[in-house]
């Protein structure tokens, strides 16, 4: 499996950003997998630091989940959690953070095999 991650976390509070995530399956063979995201900031996180989430034109902070005070993640739902050879998944994540938000953020992409 090959994810690729395009996008700016290089923002202020209160502004939005895209991030574009690729996801290909380069093998010959079925992966059960799950993809999940993670945004950590050292200084802490929750998901209440986002005015708004959005992640396949679906909005909503529900693909939010705090994981601990540094890190959340967001989750990519993926039908029956099969990638089938060679196919190509691409997602959008539109992140928008509280105008009084600060800090260093990272999103990072972490895939589980089932």
């Amino acid at each position: 499996m090959l994810v690729e991650l395009d996008g700016d976390l290089n923002i202020y509070g209160g502004e939005t950003t895209l991030i574009y995530q690729t996801i290909t399956n380069q093998a010959n063979a079925n992966i059960p997998a799950s993809i999940y995201n993670t945004v950590t900031n050292p200084s802490g996180i929750t998901c209440a630091d986002f005015k708004a989430i959005r992640v396949d034109n679906v909005w909503g902070n529900h693909a939010c989940v705090d994981v601990n005070s540094n890190t959340v993640m967001i989750t990519v739902f993926n039908d029956d959690g099969l990638y089938a050879p060679n196919t190509i998944e691409e997602h959008e994540y539109e992140l928008t953070f509280l105008y009084n938000a600060t800090g260093d953020y990272s999103f990072n992409t972490v895939m589980k095999t089932i």
